[in-house]
């Protein structure tokens, strides 16, 4: 058994006589409940609980209340008074904060965020236990995989189950979470793909037959299963758990819990919550620091990514170091904008031993892996690599609305004259807009929203390597963990665009939602093939579909449906281009439905 395992067994085991714990879901994060409510007019600012952290009725975001938290209280609430919930798998409470600083009934929301952060957002508490109920989120997929941003949860062909809860105690100044989740997938087959019109690359005797097979020959390496095995998958993880300490201004601990940095959506390009959780130490700001400059936050991660069981046989290499690194800043007399700088640094290690002391890596000049020439193939392990981004988001409460932006690039510039020939070489980038404004009734909301994620290379640079994102020439699995990639659910030299239009009530939503992506277009535009069949073979996925969601006494619920045409399917083809008749599309149908119980 490995050394995430063991420890995922021994995390599991402890959360055991905290709660009423029947399983766990991915992403929630729960603040205690009060003893004292007193309004917020009442309070100093820091005093109030912090927004991203509550799923308030929209009407009600403006009073806010002070928190003064023990076990006592957290069975006492009123079943109408307003209750926290945890950020674990649950979206929908992020959404709600979000959408109250827009409305101007909000504090700031977070854009650098964990479920430890948000949990321990709050005001100084009393020392105790608080019970983490579980969430449960079930995903289905009629046809195909389809997974995004699920954490642990690798979403295959057929049922797929994530369920996460446990405890949380506070001692002095130790913070303690405990939240193992359970993973279960189904992982039916998916259709075998025709290989007559255009043939996929020879996978090497030394890795998976379950590797995709475009990251598995040649520059662009890349630990991304198409298939995670044949059979079943049931696992335990030590999911969103932490312990740390509170050390003033700053926070010292260790963790597994999921990272979220930037002010995307559904995309962010360094960390986010697609990939499952893993174990890493970190050293972060405990609140916003007042500076000259304005209010700085920061966080500072080493910790450790495994290999999936399906990349290669080599048992050597399958743990790397990871040192990541973030910086924001609201600017002082502009509060509304936040700007931030990320990066992190991957590495090849022989073992869990050398990995805790690497925190420097973050500062380590990894040179220029894809500065070859374009007929260069070969792969260079051993070493370290590198993607970082900057950010920016402005919230305009007058308007009800925001704009954010995320850019990011693989490599620095080698030159000052390569920084101005190539600007845009191993770029990506993510730009958003988000607008509400009151609609039917005093608490209705009306929300529309669009993103744009494209992580792919400019088709005008084909005389020069400029990488894919999230895979490696050095480090063979690339900035994956588990098989899954850290950043933008969208994938590897993808891109994807989603627009939705939402209505919120008191206590619910539902909306519309419209997506295309353009999946694995850069190792596309590599591979070698006929120009006639490489026009016609683009792996294009289009989607519609449905969501909405309700909060009672009893939590929260929502179920999003998505109707989603693959359209030449991982670049088949059934006769050749341009018959339409000859293309090879998949149709699957994708239900999301998600349940966070309230605390009573």
């Amino acid at each position: 058994m490995s050394v995430y395992k063991r420890w995922a067994v021994v995390v599991f085991l402890l959360t055991q006589p905290f709660a009423r714990v029947s399983a766990i879901t991915s992403f929630a994060v729960q603040q205690q409940p009060p003893d004292t409510l007193r309004p917020v007019d009442t309070l100093r600012p820091a005093d109030t609980l912090h927004p991203a952290d509550t799923l308030y009725p929209i009407d009600t975001l403006p009073r806010m209340y002070t928190v003064r938290p023990n076990v006592d209280s957290l069975l006492k609430l009123r079943a109408d008074s307003t209750r926290p919930i945890v950020w674990l798998a649950d979206d929908y409470p992020l959404v709600r904060a979000r959408i109250a600083e827009l409305r101007g009934t909000g504090a700031p929301y977070s854009i650098v965020r964990s479920t430890s952060s948000l949990l321990w957002a709050g005001p100084p508490a009393r020392d105790g236990v608080i019970p983490l109920v579980p969430q449960l989120r079930m995903v289905t997929n009629s046809a195909i995989p389809f997974s995004a941003n699920n954490g642990g949860l690798w979403a295959g062909h057929g049922s797929n189950v994530r369920i996460i809860g446990g405890a949380a105690a506070r001692l002095g100044r130790l913070r303690i979470v405990l939240a193992p989740e359970i993973t279960s997938s189904q992982n039916g087959p998916i259709p075998p793909r025709n290989e007559g019109i255009i043939p996929s690359p020879p996978i090497p005797p030394d890795r998976s037959s379950f590797s995709y097979p475009w990251y598995a020959n040649g520059p662009y390496s890349l630990d991304m299963p198409l298939r995670f095995g044949d059979k079943p998958r049931r696992q335990l993880r030590p999911g969103q758990s932490s312990v740390v300490a509170d050390l003033g201004r700053l926070t010292f601990g260790f963790s597994t819990e999921n990272e979220w940095w930037g002010p995307g959506i559904d995309n962010a390009l360094i960390l986010s919550n697609n990939a499952p959780g893993f174990p890493h130490f970190l050293l972060r700001s405990s609140h916003p620091l007042g500076t000259p400059l304005g209010d700085v936050e920061f966080r500072w991660l080493m910790g450790g990514l495994s290999e999936s069981p399906f990349f290669d046989t080599n048992p050597d290499n399958n743990t790397r170091s990871l040192a990541s690194a973030v910086v924001v800043i609201r600017p002082r007399g502009v509060e509304n904008l936040s700007v931030g700088i990320a990066r992190s640094v991957v590495g090849t290690s022989t073992g869990w031993g050398e990995i805790p002391f690497r925190w420097l890596d973050i500062f380590r000049n990894t040179g220029h892996p894809n500065a070859g020439a374009p007929y260069d193939s070969t792969l260079h392990p051993g070493g370290r690599d590198q993607m970082y981004s900057a950010f920016a988001r402005w919230v305009l409460p007058a308007s009800g609305a925001e704009i954010y932006g995320e850019w990011g690039r693989l490599d620095f510039p080698i030159n000052l004259r390569d920084l101005l020939v190539q600007p845009n070489r191993g770029q990506a980038y993510t730009l958003g807009l988000q607008w509400t404004r009151p609609a039917f009734t005093r608490n209705g909301i009306f929300q529309f929203r669009i993103e744009n994620t494209s992580l792919e290379q400019s088709l005008a640079l084909p005389n020069k390597f400029a990488g894919v994102w999230y895979t490696s020439r050095r480090v063979l699995q690339g900035f994956t963990n588990e098989g899954q990639v850290l950043g933008a659910a969208v994938g590897p030299g993808s891109s994807g665009q989603i627009a939705e239009m939402n209505y919120f009530a008191k206590h619910g939503f539902f909306g519309l939602e419209f997506g295309r992506s353009r999946l694995n277009e850069d190792v596309h535009e590599a591979s070698p093939m006929l120009e006639y069949l490489r026009w016609c073979s683009h792996d294009v996925d289009l989607q519609w579909g449905l969501h909405g969601g309700i909060s009672s006494r009893a939590g929260t619920f929502s179920i999003r449906s998505l109707f989603q045409d693959r359209l030449n399917a991982y670049f088949q083809s059934g006769h050749g281009c341009p018959r339409s008749d000859a293309m090879v599309d998949i149709r699957n149908n994708n239900i999301t439905i998600t349940f966070s119980p309230f605390m009573h």
